[in-house]
């Protein structure tokens, strides 16, 4: 996580700006969490895992399914993220982040013709 954070941050356009309380950290909010994504909840709550991180921190498969309600899965994976220097990140701000941390993802626009052939 560390090591993400430094790159992020040798990217310069992720940082506050200068002035801000936090001028020159990082605009990226960062936290951890564990996806299990083949166990359930109740099936965890059976094993002596828990011990390892504090509870707010897991994710289970049953919470991963398609039927999930979006702000609410979108909700519980922002929980995980103790440490926020300002506002949620905006979409301009987000598109830098993710070419830095998925270079060989490229997400293009595709125009879309509004025109009706009549």
């Amino acid at each position: 996580m560390f090591e993400v954070m430094k790159f992020i941050q040798g990217d310069g356009m992720l940082l506050h700006p200068a002035g801000h309380a936090y001028q020159g950290k990082s605009i990226v909010p960062f936290g951890y969490s564990v996806a299990f994504t083949n166990i359930t909840r109740n099936q965890f709550a059976q094993t002596d895992l828990r011990e390892v991180f504090p509870e707010d921190c897991y994710v289970f498969e049953d919470e991963m399914s398609v039927s999930t309600n979006a702000e609410v899965f979108c909700e519980s994976i922002w929980s995980m993220v103790p440490l926020r220097l300002g506002a949620l990140l905006n979409l301009p701000q987000f598109y830098p982040l993710g070419r830095l941390t998925f270079p060989e993802l490229r997400i293009r626009q595709i125009g879309r013709d509004d025109r009706t052939v009549a």
